[in-house]
């Protein structure tokens, strides 16, 4: 079983891909992560049993979703932590935004399979950063 998360902002995406079948749940995004991811963990009874993978999304089309740099770096933490105590490894799922669910089961199974435990996920962005731009001088 492998754990999706996509938390690329405008809609927060979890699921989780058996070798036949998957579970999608969706939440609202541009928010904290963590309410959602617990409501995903509730509905996927993660309390009980755990994946033997994390697949993140990575990248994204600014014109396709509205990727914000925020919630990109909470969803590498929160996948990063998840592997970390989970003791398994992250697949990194690099992903336009506008891929339907078989494609991204596809994809999720096919990195999953490549995925090598100590491997960790790193902030892909779609854009320059605007929060560290100089700002001019009253």
């Amino acid at each position: 079983m492998i754990l999706y998360l996509d938390f690329r902002n405008d809609t927060f995406f979890f699921a989780v891909i058996e070798d036949k079948k998957a579970k999608w749940v969706t939440e609202p995004g541009g928010t904290s992560a963590g309410g959602p991811l617990a409501k995903a963990f509730k509905e996927f009874d993660l309390l009980k049993k755990k994946p033997n993978c994390i697949a993140l999304a990575m990248g994204g089309d600014m014109g396709k979703r509205n990727v914000s740099w925020s919630t990109v770096r909470a969803g590498v933490a929160t996948a990063n932590a998840l592997a970390l105590a989970w003791h398994i490894p992250v697949a990194r799922i690099h992903v336009e935004g506008d891929e339907t669910y078989a494609v991204l089961e596809t994809l999720v199974r096919e990195e999953a399979k490549k995925a090598k435990l100590g491997e960790w996920a790193s902030a892909v962005y779609s854009g320059e950063p605007t929060i560290t731009k100089a700002k001019p001088l009253l």
